[in-house]
């Protein structure tokens, strides 16, 4: 089931809004990492895939100053 995850995230945005995400129950353990398994004995470390780099959050700042012009 490999891409599995990265295959499911969607997005939707309107004039002044954006969301980013997905439906995928396996989700925010491998985003923020936590207990799991049975009885939450299992510690798996976070492996962020929604992720912005430098230049994605460069782009949304130009963004957001230029609407705010």
């Amino acid at each position: 089931m490999r891409g599995e995850l990265a295959s499911s995230i969607t997005s939707k945005y309107a004039n002044n809004s954006a969301i980013v995400g997905t439906n995928k129950v396996c989700a925010a353990i491998h985003q923020f990492g936590g207990d799991a398994g049975k009885n939450k004995k299992v510690k798996i470390p976070a492996r962020p895939y929604l992720m912005l780099g430098d230049v994605e959050l460069d782009n949304i700042s130009k963004i957001i100053k230029n609407y705010l012009k």
